[in-house]
């Protein structure tokens, strides 16, 4: 796994995700520490804490065109899904760790749906290709509204198709939307005209099970287009908060 540049934020959460393993396995804290770490890459936890930045950079989403190209196409030994809710896939990599902000995570699915247009002679094997998995949990499929029981501005946060926060593989995992408060965007409710699918009917969706971006290259295309609106009134409300 790549390494990368760590928030404190990110930081606290790994430790709290470490107590939890220490109490699951019966082991020590130092123990689970370490095993958390080398699962991200780092040789164990000290070194994990010396990437510890107080200016967390973007997780940008990278890769060649030729590689997304065979991210589209079928491949025999990845499973399909037995039921709405089964596991990604094995080539699908859990990546919500690694956003610094709700900001960020749409600006990833737009780089990704961005990429994905420039496929050649358009199509994404559906069940059993690494793309549409990774359609599926890393781009969002609705924006929905988050009770943080501080009152004030409602805050609202990006899920996946499975209703987790997008870039969250495991999709039978229950989640606390206000345990990430860094993911959370503040926008108003009448900002979700700009971006939804359908207000009136579905306010907050940006796709449906009639409309998904990977059925073709023209819906692939309108949901880029939703994304991008999305992305705009999310900067948007973003400024509005710094100025009051």
């Amino acid at each position: 796994m790549q390494k990368h540049p760590l928030s404190a934020h990110q930081i606290d959460r790994l430790d709290r995700q470490a107590r939890q393993m220490r109490r699951q396995h019966n082991i020590s804290l130092n123990e689970a520490r370490r095993l958390l770490a080398q699962q991200l890459g780092w040789p164990n936890w000290e070194v994990l804490l010396r990437q510890r930045t107080e200016t967390p950079q973007p997780f940008r989403f990278e890769r060649a065109s030729s590689d997304m190209y065979a991210a589209t196409l079928a491949r025999a030994y990845l499973k399909p899904p037995t039921s709405p809710y089964a596991p990604a896939g094995v080539l699908v990599q859990p990546v919500a760790e690694r956003f610094v902000s709700g900001l960020n995570a749409i600006q990833f699915a737009v780089d990704y749906v961005r990429l994905l247009l420039t496929v050649p002679r358009f199509y994404v094997s559906r069940k059993t290709s690494q793309a549409y998995l990774e359609m599926r949990t890393w781009l969002p499929y609705l924006v929905a509204p988050v009770d943080t029981s501080e009152g004030g501005a409602t805050q609202w946060i990006a899920l996946n198709r499975y209703y987790k926060p997008v870039g969250v593989t495991e999709v039978d995992t229950w989640f606390d939307y206000a345990a990430r408060p860094e993911m959370l965007l503040s926008l108003a409710p009448e900002d979700l005209k700009e971006f939804s699918r359908s207000w009136r009917e579905r306010p907050g969706y940006l796709f449906d099970d009639g409309f998904t971006p990977w059925e073709n290259r023209k819906q692939a295309t309108q949901y880029l287009e939703l994304l991008e609106d999305l992305l705009r009134v999310a900067v948007k409300a973003e400024m509005r908060g710094a100025v009051h």
